[in-house]
């Protein structure tokens, strides 16, 4: 768990400073675009993936 933390806790700053040099390098409307099309890649790739859209919990295991 600490080490689930300690991700997140680097990640904030990073993700930051990555947003800041992105917005330095390109104009704000391609730099959203560019992000954009990230998290969309993401989407897609899990939207594909039939064991993630059929997830079950461990809950739904127990009551049947």
């Amino acid at each position: 768990m600490s080490g689930v933390v300690a991700l997140f806790t680097l990640s904030v700053p990073v993700a930051m400073i990555g947003t800041g040099l992105l917005l330095e390098a390109f104009h704000p409307p391609a730099a959203v675009t560019a992000l954009a099309s990230v998290l969309l890649a993401g989407v897609l790739v899990a939207g594909t993936r039939r064991n993630l859209r059929q997830a079950r919990w461990p809950a739904d295991n127990a009551q049947q």
